[in-house]
């Protein structure tokens, strides 16, 4: 099967897309004995959804500062 890279629209507000990190968070640092290369999918995703977060945060700044210029 080839992996193959595609766009996705996600609507959450801010408080569910921390909720989904804390929870990857949690799951991906579980101490079960378990292949790590099972986890690997949920740790790029807790990865993918921080750096979205961090954008978030950074566009908000953005929209703050210039609106008070």
């Amino acid at each position: 099967m080839a992996h193959e890279i595609g766009t996705v629209t996600v609507k959450m507000t801010d408080t569910e897309l921390q909720h989904a990190i804390t929870s990857l968070e949690f799951y991906t640092t579980l101490n079960i004995p378990i292949d790590t290369e099972y986890l690997v999918p949920y740790d790029k995703l807790k990865h993918d959804l921080m750096r979205i977060k961090k954008q978030l945060e950074d566009y908000k700044h953005e929209v703050i500062t210039d609106g008070k210029k």
